[in-house]
């Protein structure tokens, strides 16, 4: 029985370092989504068999495709987005369109959609109602806080 456990945690890793390497191939094709979820996958796998040099190397890959370190602190409210991320969705989950969030933030509305993509990425989202769900249900505590909306608020 004990080997059969040892021979599967040998496969699980196995399979995870495979997955590491793909994902860094598609990368190198172009095909960001597809690696990234992969090394996600293998990364988390990786991790929960102890195996840091390899959950390590997924990381690196991970971030070298734009994606932050997975939070490590104890804010259970992290959501691991770079500071120009979590201005813009600051902003979106107020309502704003791309425009005015360019224009509050000095960048313009192709930009902010670029922030807005890596973050529907790293959040497993695909819309602005999706992605203000998220951030109402992280920030609900207590007291029944929510995301504050504003005049043009698009629901």
């Amino acid at each position: 029985m004990a080997e059969a456990g040892v021979a599967d945690v040998v496969a699980l890793h196995a399979v995870a370092r495979l997955e590491t390497e793909i994902g860094r191939r598609l990368l190198a094709a172009g095909e960001r989504r597809a690696g990234v979820d992969l090394l996600r996958g293998a990364r988390d796998t990786l991790a929960r068999l102890g195996a840091a040099p390899w959950c390590a190397r997924a990381e690196e890959l991970l971030h070298a495709a734009g994606l932050t370190p997975a939070p490590t602190s104890s804010d259970p409210g992290a959501l691991g987005l770079t500071p120009h991320e979590e201005a813009v969705v600051a902003l979106v989950a107020r309502g704003l369109t791309n425009r005015e969030v360019g224009r509050d933030l000095y960048i313009t509305p192709r930009t902010v959609a670029y922030h807005l993509s890596n973050v529907y990425a790293k959040l497993g989202v695909t819309s602005r109602r999706e992605l203000r769900t998220r951030l109402e249900a992280r920030l609900e505590g207590p007291a029944g806080a929510s995301v504050p909306s504003s005049p043009h608020a698009r629901r």
